[in-house]
């Protein structure tokens, strides 16, 4: 055997290693896939780009030109990790994950990525004094990305919700300094957004709709900032006892084109409000989120707890009615049984909520269970 069909094998074989670490993307024009090594994205509108690692200079891609883009890390190690956690409603571990991104990353993506679904997954915790630094990480990788502008509108809203109020006033008045120099609207709507949550703060209902009003993100232009904002927006509402309001903000949002993921949150607050003068709607609501395949432990915890407590209600009226109807007494009966499984499945969840000792609670205030086997009675 000749040298020359090994040498050309060697070289096929670096040509394709070569093809698998670079970035795709994907334009809209024919759907035409593309390799490349992708420079950075803009807060322009541009990702900047190279055909290949030897290019001295980086040519642009209109994003709205874009379908999508990957880049080559995203397919192994931390990252699909980060995003499996996160989609299956498990954040704690999900912004740890991130946090491995962008720590170990060498590429400004994965510093700026990382950093930045490492603090939307510290919000969606609470954890709002981690999701600011996370979020402030994020911000100062690169000034000019297209993230920037929502990190530092984020980490001011974190902050807002940490109730560090200077901190967070300071933020909101740069951005809509930032809004009026530039004419950057977007600047101007976070500026606004961060007020709101101060607004709320100090339980001021008719300054937080006025600030609310001016944060009016669009769907198409801002989606991620509709939805974190919106959601906060409703439960502030419900929370400052304005459920008429917060209804309305919630089905706003629910009718909105987002994922069953996005909407499970939506979903609880808005059974929230439902119950405050529709509980058999509210209850409706609550058994439709437990089916979805969606939701992290805190979530489903209180969506079980809550329809327990509903059923154990509805089932002691019942009763206070003393049927005869054997329909109706096997009715009762299943309806316990559900309601059982539902607290049972409450009280014995990973989550860290008050719902889960109050299902236990409910549990106990239902006396003893007459399916159980005898030795369990």
């Amino acid at each position: 055997m000749t040298l020359r069909p090994i040498l050309a094998l060697f070289a096929c074989l670096a040509v394709l290693g070569a093809a698998e670490t670079r970035d795709v993307v994907i334009l809209k024009a024919n759907n035409q896939s593309k390799l490349c090594f992708i420079d950075t994205e803009t807060a322009d509108g541009k990702l900047m780009y190279r055909n290949s690692a030897n290019d001295k200079e980086a040519k642009p891609y209109r994003l709205n030109e874009l379908r999508s883009w990957e880049y080559a890390e995203m397919k192994e190690g931390y990252w699909p990790k980060a995003i499996e956690a996160r989609d299956a409603g498990n954040y704690a571990a999900a912004s740890d994950l991130f946090n491995a991104v962008a720590s170990t990353g060498s590429r400004e993506w994965q510093k700026i990525y990382g950093a930045y679904h490492e603090g939307a997954c510290y919000e969606l915790l609470g954890q709002w004094d981690k999701a600011a630094d996370a979020f402030g990480r994020a911000g100062a990788v690169r000034a000019d990305h297209r993230l920037s502008l929502d990190a530092t509108y984020r980490q001011g809203f974190a902050l807002a919700r940490a109730k560090k109020n200077p901190e967070a006033t300071a933020i909101a008045t740069a951005l809509e300094k930032l809004g009026k120099e530039t004419r950057n609207a977007g600047a101007d709507l976070r500026g606004h957004a961060i007020r709101a949550v101060l607004a709320f703060n100090a339980g001021t209902a008719d300054v937080l709709k006025k600030e609310a009003n001016l944060a009016n993100f669009n769907q198409r232009d801002d989606k991620d900032a509709f939805l974190q904002f919106g959601t906060f927006y409703a439960e502030a509402l419900r929370q400052l006892k304005q459920p008429k309001d917060a209804k309305l903000q919630y089905q706003r949002l629910l009718d909105a084109e987002l994922t069953p993921a996005d909407k499970v949150a939506l979903s609880l607050g808005f059974a929230k409000v439902q119950l405050e003068d529709d509980k058999p709607g509210a209850l409706a609501t609550l058994l439709r989120i437990d089916a979805l395949p969606f939701g992290s432990a805190d979530q489903k915890c209180e969506v079980r707890y809550l329809a327990g407590k509903l059923l154990a209600e509805e089932i002691k009226a019942a009763r206070a009615a003393a049927p005869t109807d054997e329909a109706v007494l096997t009715f009762i009966k299943d309806q316990e049984r559900t309601a059982r499984l539902l607290l049972a499945a409450a009280a014995g969840s990973s989550s860290t909520l008050q719902a889960r000792e109050l299902a236990k609670g409910e549990l106990t205030g239902m006396g003893v269970d007459p399916d159980a086997p005898p030795a369990a009675k």
